[in-house]
């Protein structure tokens, strides 16, 4: 058993005060569920995951279970299965027709929130915004992911952390919580200016 401060059992708690919401998850949170160096750590993301409604998308799913021996592709396989809130497989998003034109809507966003610095978008995971288009695009709105570099803007996204790390084992959380208003407003700007010709009823506005 790993031994933690009071800061980080705070931040244990208030994360599984979260409920009943629809969340996707990033990679990286699928890997410290199932890797994570402390057994707390562990099972905090997957009692999360058992309290809300999360899903992954075929990015997410691929990105996991990449580069994996046949054994460790099955013990993921079956971790991902066990941490679903109702019985069976873990719903993975599909990546279809809209997700692509979703992408290019919300680059168009962060190239128009981004100009006045444009070095940040040489540091933007293209991964990252792919899954951010698979959340926005299916009307999910919350992702949970460790990253907190800059690949989720904060024009863009809202923050809010939880630590949970424990002794050797430094893990924040962070829930990415998508600003469709801001969004929906900012498409008007720019289409009122001429920047962007595009019916944004057929985006992830109208959720």
């Amino acid at each position: 058993m790993c031994k933690s401060e009071p800061t980080q059992m705070k931040g244990l708690a208030e994360l599984l005060t979260l409920q009943r919401m629809r969340v996707l998850l990033d990679t990286n949170i699928l890997i410290q569920g199932a890797d994570a160096r402390c057994l707390e750590q562990r099972k905090a993301i997957q009692d999360f995951c058992k309290q809300n409604e999360v899903c992954i998308c075929d990015t997410v799913f691929y990105e996991f279970l990449r580069n994996c021996s046949p054994e460790k592709f099955r013990r993921r396989m079956r971790q991902v299965e066990s941490w679903s809130r109702k019985t069976g497989m873990m719903p993975v998003l599909p990546e279809n027709e809209k997700i692509p034109r979703t992408f290019e809507s919300l680059w168009i966003l962060f190239l128009s929130v981004m100009r006045a610095d444009p070095k940040r978008l040489i540091h933007l995971n293209k991964e990252d915004l792919w899954i951010a288009a698979a959340a926005a695009g299916h009307g999910i709105d919350h992702i949970l992911t460790t990253d907190h570099s800059g690949d989720y803007p904060p024009e863009a996204f809202d923050d809010r952390s939880f630590d949970i790390s424990m002794e050797k084992s430094h893990l924040v959380l962070h829930l990415k919580t998508f600003k469709r208003n801001w969004a929906r407003e900012q498409w008007k700007t720019l289409m009122k200016a001429g920047s962007a010709n595009i019916d944004i009823r057929s985006f992830f506005f109208g959720h």
